[in-house]
């Protein structure tokens, strides 16, 4: 397993520590189980420009050591919630009918857990910085620590359990109008995230074209080129893409939360269904709820696919650009993604009208 990377910064006064994805081999080992996404550690600490760091090395050592107590805790979480989940599938071999509904539960717990330990990085690794610089130097500094750490998911293997997992069970049942006025609501914002998403990500798109640019006029007609030194010295070039990368990555966990919220409007939907002679009849109410989430699962689907695109963005800043045409490659890859635009009005066009339908 890869270990964390730390760089120090003397123009910019900053210590950088990172990881990819601290839960990678456990996703690998316990696939068939759980599905884990990953978990990419991102910190930056800044410091005043008076303070002198003369020896960066032991001030990185302590940060990763912080930075390793954190992942420590997290893969241990991991790794007990797989044993548990063993456990729970024995139990359902043996004649168990809620093992799946307790596993998923503390999937479900353990995934809180994980999200709430990703905002304890940044705060950790700089008061560990403090404290190094305060036994290397003999003063005490102030950090500005600024975490763009993720965590992209956790969630039981639907064919893990013979048993399905019900989610809700210990939840009032879902009334129909409430569902069907959550389900317009996501429709209709859904529509409009998608709309915005096109302009985020040409945003996105035209960063990366603009710093190629700069690069290109400092290669210098074939020189020797390296990214990470010129990411360093370069900050105020370096900045736009980097912001542009962040606000991109966070405006797709936005629509990733919502379509969460659609999904589970729409198991609440066909659960109602279900249970009613009427609904399931109601040839109007079947087909309007199919082709929702037809158009759900297309809108799901690309989000999932420009989710998998920002790893390739944040690795130009990490590879030697020399002689490649990556970067312009990948800017012309990014601004010809589909938006699944027309997908997204058809959500917004029969949430309207199972609305409709409801109150006929």
């Amino acid at each position: 397993m890869k270990e964390f990377k730390f760089e120090y910064d003397e123009k910019t006064h900053s210590f950088d520590l990172t990881h990819k994805d601290i839960l990678k081999d456990l996703a690998e080992e316990f696939a068939k189980a759980l599905e884990i996404k990953p978990y990419q550690v991102a910190v930056q600490v800044s410091l005043d420009r008076k303070v002198s760091i003369s020896k960066p090395n032991p001030i990185g050592e302590a940060a990763v050591e912080a930075a390793e107590e954190l992942k420590t805790t997290i893969r241990d979480e991991v790794s007990k919630l797989h044993d548990r989940i063993l456990k729970l599938k024995k139990d359902e071999d043996a004649g168990s009918k809620k093992a799946a509904g307790e596993a998923n539960k503390d999937v479900k717990a353990t995934k809180k857990s994980l999200e709430k330990l990703a905002g304890e990085f940044g705060g950790k690794i700089r008061a560990a910085i403090e404290a190094a610089i305060k036994d290397e130097a003999g003063e005490k500094v102030k950090g500005r620590s600024a975490s763009r750490t993720t965590f992209r998911g956790l969630k039981l293997e639907d064919c893990y359990f013979d048993e399905k997992a019900d989610e809700d069970e210990d939840e009032a049942p879902p009334q129909l109008d409430k569902v069907v006025k959550t389900l317009a609501q996501s429709g209709k914002e859904l529509a409009s995230l998608t709309e915005e998403e096109k302009k985020v990500r040409a945003k996105l798109a035209g960063e990366i074209d603009k710093l190629k640019d700069t690069i290109d006029k400092e290669q210098k007609g074939g020189t020797d080129f390296d990214i990470r030194e010129f990411v360093k010295s370069h900050p105020r070039d370096v900045d736009p893409l980097e912001k542009a990368v962040e606000k991109y990555s966070e405006f797709l966990d936005t629509m990733q939360t919502q379509l969460k919220e659609t999904d589970r409007a729409l198991n609440n939907a066909k659960k109602i269904a279900d249970k009613s002679d009427a609904l399931r009849k109601n040839k109007d109410w079947s087909k309007l709820l199919d082709d929702y989430k037809a158009a759900y699962n297309r809108v799901e689907e690309n989000v999932e696919e420009k989710v998998g695109i920002l790893p390739e963005v944040e690795q130009l800043l990490e590879d030697d650009a020399r002689g490649t045409n990556a970067w312009k490659s990948l800017a012309s890859q990014i601004s010809g993604m589909k938006s699944e635009a027309n997908s997204a009005k058809e959500l917004e066009k029969n949430g309207a009208a199972l609305e409709k339908l409801l109150k006929a």
